[in-house]
């Protein structure tokens, strides 16, 4: 999906139903006019497969997590960071945050804001979570982590 225009809808976001795209390497990019692409259930990137989140794209859940147990690259700048948020972006607990369970990441010039909801697949209330993670790294640069419980858990 690249080049759309999304105005004068209720919400003008893409909802992403769980394990859409995930039977390949998938890259969201930016819309014009879009506020984000919304996680409609618990979604997981699986084994062998990675997300690839432009700069300027910010993806948001209500009551959910971003379970990667294959790689997560969101590779922001300084002019068009990336921001994980949840629905409302209003405050604390409001969504289950990133989840590294097995999988690799790299994350710059990204927000995580407003996680810690509830206890996420690993047990933890926090932003970011970091577990099972024995090849490969999750690598944090020029991220700003916050408004949660446990800014980040590992």
């Amino acid at each position: 999906m690249t080049g759309n225009i999304f105005t004068a809808n209720s919400r003008n976001r893409i909802v992403l139903a769980p394990g859409a795209m995930m039977g390949h390497d998938t890259t969201l990019t930016p819309q014009a006019v879009l506020q984000g692409y919304e996680l409609e259930n618990n979604f997981t990137v699986p084994p062998t497969v990675t997300l690839t989140v432009e700069p300027g794209v910010t993806l948001m859940g209500h009551n959910v997590e971003l379970r990667v147990q294959g790689d997560l690259q969101a590779l922001g700048t300084a002019g068009q960071p990336i921001t994980f948020t949840s629905v409302t972006d209003s405050g604390g607990g409001q969504w289950a945050g990133l989840v590294f369970d097995g999988g690799t990441g790299h994350l710059r010039h990204a927000t995580v804001r407003y996680g810690g909801w509830a206890w996420n697949s690993a047990g933890i209330l926090s932003n970011i979570t970091v577990q099972n993670v024995l090849t490969g790294e999750v690598r944090l640069e020029n991220c700003q982590v916050r408004n949660s419980q446990n800014a980040i858990y590992t």
